[in-house]
């Protein structure tokens, strides 16, 4: 199975349900807060909110580099990879 064509067969967990699921989650969460929304959790929502809509990673990684731009902070940083790998486990969970 392609990584980029794994079939969605069921409906993608909520985002902040995501990111609360697990201890881990929620410490790069709280990073990627204080790090690309200058610790503003409000914003970070209406991020993610921009997210939970979206059924293609391919499309969320293009949500994801338009604010990485918008804030103007390094895409390879901890925090965004940080980041990046948690919304990727939306999409892909057995990855």
């Amino acid at each position: 199975m392609s990584i980029m064509r794994e079939e969605i067969s069921r409906t993608l967990i909520p985002t902040k349900e995501l990111f609360e699921s697990q201890p881990e989650w929620i410490e790069k969460r709280d990073r990627a807060v204080k790090k690309l929304f200058n610790g503003n959790l409000n914003e970070f929502n209406q991020f993610l909110s921009k997210i939970d809509p979206v059924t293609e990673w391919k499309d969320a990684m293009d949500i994801i580099d338009a604010e990485i731009a918008k804030r103007k902070v390094r895409p390879d940083g901890k925090e965004i990879t940080g980041l990046t790998d948690v919304l990727f486990k939306r999409y892909f969970p057995s990855y």
